[in-house]
């Protein structure tokens, strides 16, 4: 009798838990993809212009702030709307089992058996019980639940954890970052599709977090983000790896990889007969685009060997030309940015690359060098216009110091 006093007094849910989480994780996806790809006013080339002017009365960055609790504020409600489904969803399995018919229920509390109607909850009764009538008082033997195996509880939606998966990019190493530049290429090319596609279509979502897992080679610590992370949030926080949105990631803050490769471009359309801008903005030419962007693997593989122990002396032979197995690509851009920053330091070329006090800049300028070289690589499997987006992201007249 206990227990069907309990369910005479339970008011039972009429919840679709399917279709409200997946409303909620669309809502989570829609949120993601904006943050990812909202440009920041105060980058902006004319914001800063009008800064520079002090024309802008502090609006960038007022705006920038305004847009960050926008997004902070949606993904609170969506956290407490969650909590909401998951506090309805307890008290429904909390109950399980104890009403009549319990097992015509689609699991979803949508069944029969659970709900059946509203005879099932108020009255003890629904057509997945017996047939008695609602004037009968039920038996000891009628109202004891049938002893089965519990159901497996619904497995809970992963977390939103893209800002410690960014972190964890913002602090990765060249090589470990080749890695997941790697994966990313190969999955792309093995769907015959775009890296750029792989983390806009949900089609995609979860074979990007599979293939991320089982890279051995990446990081346990990043491996274990992305594993407790759900395939939104994965999507989300690699869009801004690949849009050039996490500082310091590809080495493109600082004047020399800036300046390198502006000077590489060139240097593709030249060899072409076409001008810069149409190697960068028109479609006619992406092919020749992907190419050149694509060569730079190999700067990028030999570069990676350096350490702080050799790389002056990798630098000094490849520069005076003494170096017969390195690629002619790589010895441009190695020499483009040495005179660069010579140019921009005032330190002979000799200096730098020869005196054991610039053994630590050179090795962090060689770093720069790879992880942009590793980029290009990653952005030839992307869209040209995830290419132009990232350009024209960049300062090209920026001259501020290395650091």
């Amino acid at each position: 009798m206990a227990s069907t006093q309990k369910m005479e007094e339970k008011n039972y849910t009429s919840v679709n838990f399917e279709t409200a989480y997946a409303l909620t994780d669309e809502w989570t996806k829609t949120v993601n993809e904006y943050e990812a790809t909202v440009q920041e006013a105060a980058k902006d080339n004319t914001f800063v212009a009008l800064e520079s002017l002090k024309l802008s009365e502090g609006f960038p960055p007022k705006y920038d702030e305004q847009i960050k609790d926008l997004i902070s504020d949606v993904k609170e409600l969506i956290t407490s709307t969650n909590s909401y489904f998951d506090k309805l969803k307890s008290e429904d399995d909390d109950i399980k089992g104890l009403i009549p018919g319990k097992g015509n229920d689609d699991g979803n509390g949508n069944g029969n058996g659970k709900r059946g109607g509203n005879n099932g909850g108020n009255n003890g009764g629904n057509n997945g019980g017996n047939n008695n009538n609602d004037t009968e008082a039920p038996t000891e033997q009628q109202t004891e639940a049938p002893t089965e195996e519990p159901t497996e509880a619904p497995t809970e939606a992963k977390p939103d954890n893209t800002a410690e998966q960014v972190a964890k990019f913002k602090d990765m190493s060249m090589s470990d970052l080749s890695e997941v530049v790697s994966t990313l290429n190969t999955l792309a090319i093995e769907n015959n599709t775009t890296i750029d596609a792989l983390l806009t279509d949900a089609a995609f979502a979860d074979k990007v977090k599979e293939a991320l897992l089982g890279n051995v080679k990446i990081p346990e610590e990043m491996r274990t983000l992305i594993e407790n992370g759900s395939s939104i949030s994965v999507a989300a926080a690699l869009k801004k790896l690949v849009n050039n949105q996490i500082e310091g990631t590809w080495g493109l803050d600082q004047f020399d990889t800036k300046s390198v490769l502006k000077t590489y471009l060139e240097s593709i359309a030249t060899k072409n007969g076409i001008s810069y801008a149409d190697l960068v903005n028109n479609d006619q030419y992406k092919s020749t685009l992907k190419t050149g962007l694509s060569a730079l693997k190999t700067t990028a593989t030999t570069l990676s060997s350096y350490t702080t122990g050799n790389v002056q002396s990798e630098y000094l032979n490849i520069y005076d030309g003494r170096n017969e197995d390195v690629d002619e690509t790589t010895e441009d851009l190695i020499r483009a940015q040495v005179d660069v920053v010579s140019e921009k330091t005032g330190i002979s070329y000799n200096e730098f690359l020869e005196e054991d006090a610039y053994k630590d800049v050179v090795y962090q300028c060689s770093d720069r060098l790879a992880r942009l070289a590793e980029y290009c690589d990653l952005l030839s499997n992307c869209t040209p216009q995830t290419f132009r987006d990232m350009i024209n992201g960049l300062n090209f007249t920026d001259t501020g110091s290395n650091g």
